[in-house]
């Protein structure tokens, strides 16, 4: 089964209003609502009747571009909005009809009640991080993100006598609830919630539909186009406020995947190929949620503008605030430490510090233990909030300056790059740093504090991959030394040796360290980590996505060879063959009425 995150929670919200709105406007329509309700929102502009040239001109581009037009216009979907105040109106009107009685579908109703769960428990929240003080804020939110709500609310209670029995949660008896999704547990209802076909019956088809005659049909140029309809959209504080509610409570999802993936590993159930590729699009996946959110909410961009807001407004909701510091010198406040994490703050935090000081084309150097050293005496879950923060910004200052590198190296490699060295290849002074980018920086930590000593595990997975890769190229090169043939000559071997370079530059030798080095001959007053293959030994996804690029591009060296040689297959041929050969011997020589079939078809004497 997937998982729920692959789809935002939020776009899943918002397509369920799509369909509360539809199914209203739609049935509404079909039983004579008295209003027009289709609101194309077309622009109005007043015309002026053209003489002269102008008029000659104007008509002559009309005619170049009237086929275009009418092409267009007649594959596109005519789409009309739906205001929020207009639901309960035709609620009301669906709700009164009684020839024939109009009943609400499941899938309505399971729309109706998703968008209503997830409008509730965010308006709990709302109402908690509101001071009584702060009237403003609570008219302005009644205004919208309440109000909203409460329409919703009242076309349930409208509709409720139409609903299939057993397909709604009665709102009375059982109110909904606010409870904290970090540490909630998927309950029935929510499983029933998370799949909005599950009430949809099968049904077969009777023999007499089967064997009907087929009916003409129209030629698609005459088909009626079939009219579309949308919720109004809301671009409130209040409606943004939700969006990244429901985004940040996505990444803390595949966050929490992410990191069983690489727990399975850890215990030798999954392979590292799968853990790195999964992990890799995870992070894309919350680069897709991203530019969604900015798409939905213009203007905003980066880190900073979803998730700041979302931090504060929840530190309110603890009571604390988000610039309260025990210290003078703490970057945050360590009071809500776990929150502080859940939200990435830690991270965005180092990451932010770094980004300031890179320039491009330029690797930042220090000396080793500049920052400190880690305590690797116990795991980061025994640690004290700021023992984690500590050892969360040298894990990343000490892999910084490599990750830099190989974000210079890698453009042009031949194997492969994940999305965090994409981030840090973009990463400037002054730019908003994305909140994909952060997330792959938590991730990298994660696998860190999740591997533990087991860390070099993945670079060790790759070095025994590039072995055998390796001594097989070369067994198979003596094999075929002198031994030549039309489909294969001697200028194809050049692939395999281009495999083996690739495998001795990438995997058999520190091409970081070797960078790192000629840095050192410039910078000779520093003391750069010298440590072999250290980046590797600390980043085992990078590892898995080049064992993915090498088995990748050997299997398809390796079908080609085969193919031209035909080794594979005329021994498949002569594997087939044999039995039947032995076994028209044998009943020759012993006759065939001593041989009796035995279950899966085996002949015996």
């Amino acid at each position: 089964m997937l998982p729920d995150f692959l789809q935002s929670s939020f776009q899943n919200y918002k397509q369920d209003t799509d369909i509360v709105a539809t199914w209203l406007a739609v049935k509404a329509k079909q039983h004579g609502y008295p209003v027009d309700i289709e609101d194309p929102s077309k622009p109005s502009s007043t015309s002026k009747r053209l003489k002269g040239k102008a008029r000659k001109e104007a008509k002559e581009a009309q005619a170049q571009v009237g086929t275009s037009r009418a092409a267009a216009a007649s594959s596109t979907k005519p789409k009309y909005t739906v205001k929020i105040k207009d639901f309960v109106s035709l609620a009301e009107f669906i709700a009164g009809c009684t020839n024939p009685v109009i009943q609400v579908p499941n899938a309505f109703a399971t729309a109706l009640d998703q968008a209503i769960k997830l409008r509730a428990q965010h308006n709990d929240r709302s109402r908690e991080s509101r001071s009584e003080d702060d009237k403003e804020s609570r008219i302005a939110a009644d205004a919208t993100h309440s109000y909203f709500l409460g329409i919703l609310e009242r076309v349930h209670e409208i509709l409720r006598s139409r609903m299939p029995a057993g397909t709604s949660i009665d709102r009375t008896s059982q109110p909904f609830k606010a409870s904290d999704t970090a540490n909630s547990q998927d309950t029935e209802a929510e499983e029933e919630f998370a799949n909005r076909f599950g009430s949809l019956a099968l049904e077969e088809p009777s023999q007499a539909f089967l064997d009907a005659p087929g009916l003409p049909t129209k030629p698609k140029s005459e088909a009626p186009l079939q009219t579309s309809y949308e919720a109004e959209t809301d671009q409130s504080q209040e409606e943004k406020y939700l969006a990244a509610h429901c985004l940040m409570n996505d990444i803390r999802n595949i966050r929490s995947f992410v990191r069983q993936c690489w727990t399975n590993y850890a215990e030798q159930q999954l392979s590292l190929v799968s853990m790195s590729v999964a992990t890799n699009t995870a992070i894309s996946l919350v680069r897709d949620m991203e530019e969604e959110f900015a798409t939905r909410f213009p203007g905003t961009s980066g880190y900073e503008d979803i998730c700041g807001p979302f931090y504060q407004v929840q530190c309110l909701i603890r009571g604390e605030s988000a610039e309260t510091k025990e210290r003078q010198d703490d970057l945050i406040n360590f009071k809500v430490y776990d929150l502080a994490e859940d939200c990435l703050v830690t991270t965005y935090t180092t990451l932010s510090s770094l980004q300031d000081v890179v320039k491009p084309g330029v690797v930042p150097v220090y000396k080793q233990g500049h920052f400190g050293f880690r305590d690797k005496s116990k795991t980061w879950e025994k640690m004290t909030p700021r023992g984690k923060f500590k050892d969360d910004q040298l894990i990343i200052f000490e892999a910084f300056p490599d990750l830099v590198l190989l974000s210079m190296i890698t453009s042009r490699s031949p194997l492969a790059e994940d999305e965090l060295i994409r981030g840090i290849r973009a990463m400037l002074p002054g730019r908003p740093m994305p909140l994909w980018l952060v997330f792959a920086g938590r991730c990298f930590l994660d696998i860190q504090h999740t591997m533990n000593d087991a860390v070099g595990n993945g670079y060790a997975h790759l070095e025994r991959t590039a072995h055998a890769m390796k001594s097989s190229i070369q067994i198979n090169a003596d094999f075929h030394k002198t031994l030549r043939i039309e489909n294969w000559p001697k200028s194809n071997d050049l692939q395999f040796t281009e495999l083996l370079g690739i495998i001795d530059y990438w995997v058999m030798q520190d091409v970081i360290a070797e960078r790192r080095a000629k840095i050192k001959m410039k910078v000779p007053t520093q003391d750069v980590i010298a440590e072999p293959f250290f980046l590797l030994k600390q980043y085992p996804m990078i590892c898995g996505l080049f064992t993915f690029a090498l088995k990748a591009r050997y299997q398809e060296l390796c079908v080609v060879f085969i193919n031209a040689w035909g080794s594979v297959m005329y021994a498949g041929h002569l594997y087939n063959a044999v039995p039947s050969c032995t076994l028209a011997i044998s009943t020759t020589l012993y006759g065939r009425k001593n041989y009796s079939v035995k279950p899966g078809g085996i002949w015996n004497l």
